[in-house]
């Protein structure tokens, strides 16, 4: 009896080709990772791509051969990854030069509008150079803190925030152009009030003849808030009380400046003669002695 051929024999053989796949996950994660480079401001964008990538490594390893695509998986890890700790980097560069930027500047700034709020006369001299300082007096502060408020509400402080404070300043663009036009002593800060935004221009003295107050690094010599609305309202209004109600008004004349040291007179004795230069001929007397004799006729 001959034997007979099994049809199911070629199902069981161990060296059927099948068809390899590419992995689709696997495609997916290095577009998104790609995507994440080209668009670093995107956050955690790469860092998807990155798991992505690592699934779908996961999965190839798992398929037994019948899925490819390894190549794209780690392409995409790796990609995703650098970006991932380029993006906290910056993040964290970010973060702490916001910090520095609050700590010695938004701070400080900020200051101004909070002790005016209180109506601290003191405070707020510490905050401006001295010749600034004494010409500030408390009904200058009473009655700015007072315009203010009632215009703009309570004081809420600087937008907190990369984010925020970028909107700030776009949203006061145009306010800020016409304040710094022709003057570049002006520095201008958002500021936030319990009925909205407003600008907070600052004038500080450039000729460095003017030291910063004690409780402040940049030398101030006056402040005006300026509303979106363009109202102005000017900390020191000036000996006559200048028009501060439009955001383009200037400010008052600057403290004046010290005179400079005059230069001490050179080669001044301690008796106040003046020495006489060593090079300069001087005419000696003759002794009685020492006169030329008259040659003797022989």
């Amino acid at each position: 009896m001959s034997q007979m051929s099994n049809p199911y024999t070629a199902l069981q053989r161990d060296d059927i080709i099948l068809e390899r796949k590419v992995s689709v996950m696997a495609i997916v994660a290095l577009v998104v990772a790609l995507l994440g480079l080209l668009v670093c401001i995107i956050p955690g964008l790469a860092g998807i791509g990155a798991l992505l990538g690592i699934a779908s490594l996961v999965i190839i390893s798992q398929s037994d051969g019948r899925v490819s695509g390894r190549g794209l998986a780690i392409a995409s890890i790796v990609i995703g990854l650098m970006v991932t700790i380029f993006q906290i980097s910056i993040a964290i560069g970010v973060r702490q030069a916001m910090a520095q930027a609050n700590t010695a500047f938004f701070g400080p700034m900020s200051s101004i509008v909070t002790e005016a709020e209180k109506k601290d006369l003191t405070k707020i001299q510490a905050l401006f150079t001295k010749p600034a300082a004494d010409r500030i007096t408390q009904a200058h502060v009473d009655a700015f803190a007072d315009a203010v408020q009632a215009e703009l509400g309570a004081f809420k402080g600087v937008p907190s925030g990369i984010v925020p404070l970028i909107h700030g300043y776009t949203q006061l663009g145009p306010t800020m152009q016409q304040i710094q036009q022709g003057s570049g002593d002006v520095i201008p800060v958002p500021v936030e009030f319990e009925k909205g935004l407003a600008l907070l221009a600052v004038q500080v003295d450039q000729t460095g003849r003017h030291r910063p107050g004690p409780a402040m690094q940049v030398p101030i010599i006056n402040a005006k808030i300026i509303t979106t609305s363009g109202k102005g309202f000017l900390l020191y209004p000036g000996e006559t009380g200048a028009d501060a109600s439009k955001a383009t008004a200037p400010f008052p004349p600057r403290p004046p400046v010290p005179d400079a040291p005059a230069d001490t007179p050179a080669e001044a004795t301690t008796d106040g003669e003046t020495d006489t230069p060593v090079d300069a001929p001087v005419d000696a007397p003759v002794a009685p002695d020492e006169q030329p004799k008259e040659p003797t006729t022989p």
